[in-house]
Formats: C-alpha cells, sequence, structure tokens
C-alpha cells in the first residue's frame, strides 16, 4: 500500500504554517485569482524563511492541483513540486473545502496554503 500517514499532511502544515510575529500572510487571489477546482484563496504565509512570492505560489499550487489525482494516500500528498515542494489536502472537514497546505522542503522552508474564499 503506497498511502502516507495521517500525520503527514499535519506535519507539513505544522512544519511550513509556523508564523514569525509579524504574522503578515499574503493572499495572492487578490491579484491571481482563486485555485482549484472549489476556487478557493491562496495564501503565502509567513514563516521564519519569509513569505514566497504570489507567481512561485501560483506555480506550485497549479502543479499541485495538476498532479494530486495521483497523489499519495487520502491525502493526496505529492511532492517534488517545482523541485522542493510538498503539498497535500488537508484532514477532514476542511480537505473537502479545497483546503491544501504546502511546504518547501528544508529546516527554514517557506509555505502556501489554500483557504476558502472569503
Amino acid at each position: 500500500m503506497n498511502a502516507a500517514p495521517k500525520n503527514q499532511t499535519q506535519q507539513l502544515h505544522a512544519n511550513g504554517g509556523a508564523k514569525t510575529k509579524s504574522d503578515k500572510d499574503v493572499n495572492c487571489s487578490t491579484k491571481g485569482g482563486k485555485v482549484g477546482p472549489q476556487h478557493v484563496d491562496l495564501i503565502a504565509v509567513q514563516t521564519d524563511a519569509g513569505v514566497v512570492g504570489c507567481t512561485e505560489a501560483f506555480n506550485v499550487i497549479t502543479e499541485y492541483f495538476a498532479k494530486a489525482p495521483h497523489g499519495e494516500g487520502p491525502g493526496r500528498r505529492v511532492l517534488d513540486i517545482q523541485g522542493s515542494w510538498s503539498c497535500a489536502k488537508a484532514p477532514e472537514p476542511e480537505g473537502s473545502k479545497g483546503v491544501v497546505y504546502c511546504g518547501e522542503q528544508g529546516p527554514d522552508g517557506r509555505a502556501i496554503e489554500t483557504a476558502p474564499a472569503k
């Protein structure tokens, strides 16, 4: 069986979603539109490594959605996106709403995520 352990999705979010005191996430969808089949917002998450640029964020999430049908396990985890990113669908109930967490590999990786449109 090629399923990823349930906590891998949570680990992606925990590692990639660590925010600094400035807490300055960027909603890239305000400039580039909604993403994915559920038309969710694309958020560049502030981490200790900084905030990923929206162009790179759109490239990563677009590749994830293209590869997700063949991803591993219930979270449809996809590795090696744009060379150094991993993404997975959030656990339920957020996953069915289109929430995806992505983290750049390495101890100081940047992060992106999707969120239901506001």
